[in-house]
């Protein structure tokens, strides 16, 4: 397969990223769930830590899935746009 450019390079990349990331992710908020949720007891120092693993997890899956693949396309692309808009008024 012949990649041509950066969104098939990041396609790919985020296609061999997907599984690692995600199973991962589910194993870990499967144990922080019941902790943090209180379910078969609750312990109040553990909660809010535990909490915060939790939705830190989540946020952060959710910017190394999708976040930062998009702003890596959306800055070349702007990248690009600069240096033709340059050559531009450099040439004319």
């Amino acid at each position: 397969m012949q990649i041509t450019g950066l969104p098939e390079l990041v396609a790919v990349a985020a296609t061999i990223r997907f599984r690692p990331i995600l199973l991962t992710t589910i194993t870990t908020l499967a144990d922080l769930l019941p902790t943090s949720y209180g379910w078969g007891g609750s312990d109040p120092v553990l909660l809010p830590m535990t909490l915060a693993l939790a939705w830190g997890l989540l946020i952060g899956t959710l910017t190394a899935l999708i976040l930062i693949p998009l702003l890596l396309i959306i800055t070349e692309d702007l990248r690009k746009i600069n240096i033709s808009m340059l050559l531009f008024s450099i040439f004319s």
